[in-house]
């Protein structure tokens, strides 16, 4: 098939938007805009730096455009009135004011409940306590609370009108409980004090809705450790190291010595976004498509004594707290 996608990847820091062949994954455009500095944000601003990265990158004029894939930072608090307007800043991932929040959550269950019911403790990233402080610190903000929802669903409301996210991002909020499945509204009524609107919980493949004629064409916009696994005689095939730490000396040694294993760090490349674009050509034709990539360096576990006795402590550090949660 051929025809082009576009992979969304709003970060902490900018909006960056790839176009991607469909057929190759080879980018033929891309743009970024970046997006205020602070840890609490007025989210209107990441759709406009959405709109100029689009624009910069050409996507509205295009007339092979298959699908579009949306990935975002997450964590973050975006809490909206009946009419869709922010009552507070976003609360981003590194917000910490809801330390004391947290604290308190988990003090009020214990990590093992919290475990049982999430899969997350809720420290101060995770949008339950940000939620928490917002009833707290801001009661009448709270009270007009309609809707809640993370950065990436902010996005995808605004670029398709729908209201829905992934497993991916709920899985983060600290009232999601991905082995049921569901919203745990509970959590919600017992730490905010109210159950608001929550966004629908979309598989990988699924479509979220389609553009705006605003943003182009009705094409389909997609939802968007090693250890445990092997605990759990699950294969583990293979680790890759990408993003802004694998051009780190000291991150390549200290990972492939406390996996035991060999890490393969592939070119690099924007692939958070290259991501959301394969996500949106898997929603756009119903295949998952097969890019690959080139390998940079495979990095092969050190026979260095002090690494074998940093992961000796970091197995008796992991094994505490999985016993401190039973």
């Amino acid at each position: 098939m051929s025809g082009v996608v576009v992979g969304v990847d709003s970060s902490t820091q900018s909006c960056k938007v790839l176009v991607v062949e469909v057929g190759t994954g080879r980018t033929v455009a891309s743009a970024t805009a970046p997006h205020p500095e602070g840890t609490a944000i007025d989210p209107r601003a990441w759709v406009e730096a959405l709109r100029r990265a689009w624009d910069a990158a050409g996507v509205r004029s295009r007339g092979d455009l298959l699908g579009v894939g949306v990935s975002a930072q997450q964590h973050g608090m975006v809490a909206v009135d009946p009419q869709g307007r922010p009552v507070h800043d976003a609360l981003l991932w590194n917000d910490t004011r809801s330390a004391d929040q947290a604290a308190r959550l988990i003090a009020d269950l214990g990590i093992g409940s919290w475990m049982e019911a999430t899969n997350v403790l809720p420290v101060p990233s995770i949008t339950l306590t940000k939620l928490a402080w917002l009833r707290e610190h801001e009661p009448q903000a709270a009270a007009r609370v309609q809707r809640v929802m993370l950065p990436h669903d902010w996005l995808v409301m605004h670029l398709t009108g729908a209201f829905a996210t992934d497993r991916s991002d709920a899985s983060g909020t600290g009232y999601f409980d991905a082995t049921s499945n569901r919203y745990r509204l509970d959590l919600l009524d017992r730490y905010f004090g109210a159950v608001p609107e929550l966004p629908a919980v979309l598989e990988p493949g699924a479509v979220s809705g389609t553009l705006r004629p605003e943003w182009g064409p009705p094409v389909p916009v997609s939802a968007g450790c090693v250890d445990v696994l092997r605990a759990i005689e699950a294969p583990v095939e293979q680790v890759l190291l990408i993003g802004g730490g694998a051009g780190s000396a000291a991150l390549r040694v200290a990972l492939t010595d406390t996996l035991s294993m060999a890490v393969a760090v592939p070119e690099p490349r924007e692939y958070v976004a290259l991501g959301a674009a394969r996500q949106a050509a898997w929603a756009a034709t119903g295949e998952l498509p097969r890019w690959g990539w080139r390998t940079e360096a495979v990095l092969q576990p050190g026979e260095d004594g002090g690494a074998a006795a940093y992961r000796a402590r970091y197995i008796e550090a992991r094994s505490a707290l999985v016993s401190r949660g039973r």
